[in-house]
């Protein structure tokens, strides 16, 4: 939590935003939902879509009210092969 949400007092010189040390616990709640679709025997697509929640701690980080959100979108697409053994 703290690699990703704190602030050490050094980094808070150079920022200007405050040192921030979070403790552990839960960092977000969310979904996602996924489609595979098959192409043909061997190839397919697969897409995603997803949202989070950031909570407690990592939500309260000044680096996420100053220049993120709490709010988390993510989606992805993806061209694969299956192997036949």
């Amino acid at each position: 939590m703290n690699a990703y949400f704190g602030v050490t007092p050094a980094a808070a010189v150079l920022s200007g935003i405050p040192a921030y040390s979070p403790d552990g616990g839960i960092r977000a709640v969310g979904a996602v939902a996924g489609i595979t679709h098959q192409l043909s025997r061997s190839f397919g697509v697969f897409g995603y879509a997803g949202y989070d929640r950031l909570v407690g701690d990592a939500a309260d980080s000044p680096i996420v009210q100053n220049f993120g959100s709490e709010h988390q979108f993510s989606a992805g697409i993806a061209l694969y092969y299956s192997f036949r053994m």
